[in-house]
């Protein structure tokens, strides 16, 4: 149940990461070619990112919780990492080479934003990970006594 709704959180920030990137980036593409289609983009990388979850950041999670005794900063670094590749591709994919070199897009801008909501993320399954094992604590002192 907890990677349920840490996926739901990625996917809600992965879509808000999406729109920012088309906020910024897309809004330099001052050509008719171009089809603003930001609506479509977030629904679709929402829809695109709940599995992504599933694929890469739940096993480095998993991963480093069991062999690496839940290091924190080995999660937080393998999730920035993941996370700045992932916008370097998002980038790749939503706008053109022509595109980029015509209008001065930066790609830069992906990759931080990216790499940010993967820093989130590790900080909120730790966090979610400590809360979850204190209320399961307490509910067993509860039920031994």
């Amino acid at each position: 149940m907890k990677q349920l709704y840490l996926a739901a959180l990625f996917t809600l920030m992965a879509a808000v990461g999406l729109w920012v990137v088309e906020s910024i980036e897309g809004s330099k593409i001052t050509t008719s070619e171009y089809m603003d289609l930001t609506f479509y983009m977030v629904f679709f990388g929402a829809v695109l990112a709940f599995p992504f979850y599933f694929i890469v950041f739940c096993p480095i999670g998993i991963a480093v919780d069991k062999w690496l005794n839940r290091n924190l900063p080995i999660k937080l670094i393998s999730y920035m990492l993941v996370g700045g590749v992932s916008g370097y591709y998002i980038f790749e994919m939503l706008y053109e080479v022509r595109f980029v070199e015509e209008f001065g897009l930066h790609s830069s801008t992906s990759i931080i934003l990216f790499a940010a909501i993967g820093a989130l993320l590790s900080i909120a399954e730790t966090m979610a990970r400590t809360s979850w094992e204190r209320a399961a604590a307490l509910q067993a002192k509860e039920y031994d006594s």
